[in-house]
């Protein structure tokens, strides 16, 4: 059950309406109805506030909270990993997180943080697709440069950003193992 859930639970277990509550409380009405239909997580002080004043124990509201956040960073963790499908399906990283992404859109924690992971997928597929365009260009002029015969330098070029996805992958995937869900960070949220 979810913490909005559970505050309407309470409420209507004492009796009072959402507007009482948001007079006892001193939160807003609008804040109150948001949180029972989560469509937003409760901040530590308002959260107090409504502990206060439904005269119950933290452990009732925010005891549920927890659980749906480690859920919410397991599924980040899946999503994370997910990106590493690229290795067998060009583009998989794209598609299965695209997936992911649009099943769990009601999360809001999970897609605030879900968009930057799949914001740094779609940035580095068309970075590398890119890099990769000039690169098949410039094959010929690279091969004569290094006095080979014909040498696959855009297998290389394609395996070596592989390989930067993979380590970046990974360490964003230590983060979210240690609970921590601020992945991402300099990577703008282009959707």
């Amino acid at each position: 059950m979810s913490t909005g859930q559970l505050l309407s639970r309470l409420r209507k277990e004492k009796r009072i309406t959402q507007e009482e509550l948001a007079e006892i409380s001193g939160i807003s009405l609008r804040k109150i109805q948001q949180i029972e239909k989560d469509q937003t997580e409760p901040k530590h002080y308002i959260l107090n506030q409504l502990v206060k004043a439904l005269d119950c124990s933290s452990k009732k509201l925010v005891a549920d909270s927890s659980k749906k956040y480690k859920r919410e960073v397991e599924l980040l963790k899946v999503m994370n990993l997910s990106a590493l499908s690229l290795i067998l399906f060009p583009y998989g990283n794209i598609i299965f997180q695209s997936i992911i992404l649009f099943k769990n859109r009601n999360k809001i924690r999970f897609y605030s943080v879900g968009k930057k992971i799949f914001s740094f997928q779609v940035i580095w597929t068309l970075t590398t697709s890119i890099i990769l365009l000039i690169t098949s260009f410039w094959q010929i002029e690279i091969n004569q440069m290094i006095n080979l015969s014909p040498f696959p330098v855009i297998l290389v070029v394609y395996c070596l950003a592989i390989v930067i996805n993979c380590v970046v992958i990974i360490s964003q995937q230590k983060k979210l193992k240690a609970g921590n869900i601020k992945v991402y960070n300099s990577i703008p949220d282009i959707f």
